[in-house]
Parts: structure tokens; sequence; C-alpha cells
């Protein structure tokens, strides 16, 4: 069994680092920041998941990503519709990364969100902490197999702003009703555990 940890951005109440640092995979988000927040969030990142879309419209995003975080990691998932090799390109230009990326497309989003909701329609593209959390749910067999444990770190849709910068976000881009009702959803499971 495979211990594997999503940290999203969120603030958290205690200091996790140590416990988080012992999970066989750590995930990671978009802005993550490690260092100067080891104790609250650890200091081990096996794959970073960041936002990618369509079109170059997120360039300023990459600009945004911490070079530390991506210096430990060559394992990169993009959140995004499709192969945009545009966006590869200025995301290797401007972090120096060097490889083939992953591409997360909604999938496993849209099918948990039609469990909850038989009628989900996709209006708005998944944050890119939900989308990961639903493809690793499917694709890790954490619930269809209880195979691996998840542990998913400081995902509370925005309320609290990012640990790293007290960010917080509006319902304009994401849905984030519908997002909160997937992490409810998902607590049902034995194997997933949330922790703020």
């Amino acid at each position: 069994m495979n211990k594997i940890a999503l940290i999203g951005n969120g603030k958290l109440s205690k200091n996790y680092g140590k416990s988080i640092d012992k999970h066989d995979i750590v995930i990671r988000f978009n802005q993550a920041k490690i260092q100067g927040y080891e104790k609250q969030v650890g200091s081990k990142i096996d794959i970073l998941s960041i936002v990618g879309e369509t079109s170059l419209s997120y360039t300023s995003a990459i600009d945004k990503l911490d070079r530390y975080v991506l210096q430990q990691t060559k394992n990169i998932w993009i959140t995004g519709i499709k192969h945009n090799k545009a966006y590869e390109n200025l995301l290797k230009k401007r972090s120096g990364i060097i490889g083939e990326y992953q591409y997360l497309n909604y999938d496993c989003y849209i099918e948990i969100c039609r469990e909850i909701d038989s009628g989900f329609e996709l209006l708005k593209f998944p944050s890119t902490g939900i989308n990961t959390l639903c493809y690793c749910v499917l694709n890790y067999d954490i619930i269809k197999g209880n195979v691996n444990k998840l542990n998913v770190y400081g995902f509370d849709c925005f309320k609290t702003g990012h640990y790293m910068d007290n960010e917080k976000r509006s319902n304009v881009c994401h849905n984030l009703d519908m997002e909160l009702q997937v992490i409810e959803y998902l607590k049902q499971y034995k194997n997933i555990k949330f922790f703020n």
C-alpha cells in the first residue's frame, strides 16, 4: 500500500510537515512554496500539478511558479483539456524544466461530479487541486480497489487563502460549491482523509 499526500495551498491548523514527508508520494500545486514553510507543509515533493489551458492565457501563472519547487521535481502534471506545445515550451523556457509532461483532462472530475449529481454539466473548469484529487482517487485505486491511502491537506476551496500569500478566490473561475460537494462526498471513503 502506498501513502499519497496531496498538499493544497490552503492554510493548515497544525504543523504537518514531518508526517507529510513520510508519504511515499507527495503532490503539490501551482505556486506552492516549500522554503520557509517546512514545518507546516513538509519539504518532500514528487509531483507538481499546475494550471494549464488550451491557450497561453496563463503565462503569468508560469512566472509565479517557485523555482526551488521546480528544481525538486521533474514530474509535472498539467491540468488542461489537451496538449499545448506552445504552453509547454514557454514553461520550459521560463522554468528551465526539461522533459515530458502528463496532462490531466477533466474526465475524472466529471465522473465523480456525476456520481454526486447525475445531471452535472461542466460549465466552469475545475481548480487544479480538485481535478488532481479526482484523478488520484480514480487512478491510484483509492476507492475502487482500496489499494492505496490518500491524505489530503489544505483543501478548503480558498476559504482561508493560500498559506504563502493569503490569496482568496471567488466563485468566478471555478464552481466552488460543486468542489465542496466533491470533498464532502469523498470523505465517506476510509482510504481518504482530509486535514486542515
